[in-house]
């Protein structure tokens, strides 16, 4: 019997071209190579077995057949292990996003939200990938 214990999704780049997201795009790329990984999970009962690095392998694989230049990702500022592991397959922190609460839910007490966004160069899929 087999059984889903991870997932992960691809799409184009969402990010706006203009603004705080402009760096995504110099260097010669675009919205049409540059992709996101996107809703990465591994059930908990199968941390730690590197399939969250598989995950973001076939990300790699993807990207370099589909002729990307670079990945993009965001996570939670909170997702210490997702962060780490984003790093170690070669991603680095471009940018960090305070969600403003109070703007988005209306006043009240709210914990402090922050978003990591990362970029990987497709390049460095290929030497990581290669490497595994």
């Amino acid at each position: 019997m087999s059984k889903v214990v991870g997932s992960v999704g691809i799409t184009m780049s969402t990010y706006p071209k203009e603004g705080d997201h402009e760096d995504v795009y110099d260097s010669g790329c675009s919205p049409a190579n540059v992709c996101e990984l996107v809703r990465m999970s591994v059930h908990k009962d199968y941390r730690g077995k590197r399939l969250g690095q598989r995950l973001c392998q076939q990300v790699d694989q993807w990207a370099i057949a589909n002729g990307m230049k670079r990945i993009a990702l965001s996570t939670l500022m909170v997702m210490e292990p997702a962060r780490a592991l984003y790093r170690s397959m070669g991603y680095r922190l471009r940018k960090e996003t305070e969600i403003p609460l109070n703007d988005v839910l209306g006043e009240g007490t709210w914990d402090r939200v922050t978003v990591a966004h990362f970029i990987k160069e497709v390049s460095a899929a290929v030497k990581i990938s290669d490497h595994s």
